[in-house]
């Protein structure tokens, strides 16, 4: 099933509160309840747009890969093993 809003969309509505804007008027305008708002806050809360991109992507991952590419996005060196031999 699609959402009703793409990720970037839902971060957008994240920040309009994070500025300081009422949480009831934010929902009042995108026509959603506080409980989906506060859902949206845990899942997307702290990401940019620019990491909506990536998301989906890293959905498909393992936890161990996603720390490896999260890790290389940021410029460390993953002291983890990856397909069965260590990167150090």
């Amino acid at each position: 099933m699609k959402g009703r809003f793409t990720d970037e969309r839902i971060i957008a509505m994240i920040k309009e509160q994070e500025t300081g804007e009422k949480t009831a008027d934010v929902c009042r305008r995108h026509g959603i309840s506080s409980a989906t708002f506060y859902k949206y806050k845990s899942k997307y809360g702290g990401m940019e747009p620019s990491d909506a991109v990536i998301r989906p992507f890293l959905m498909g991952l393992s936890r161990r890969t996603q720390a490896a590419v999260f890790s290389f996005i940021a410029g460390v060196m993953p002291p983890i093993p990856m397909l069965g031999r260590s990167l150090l």
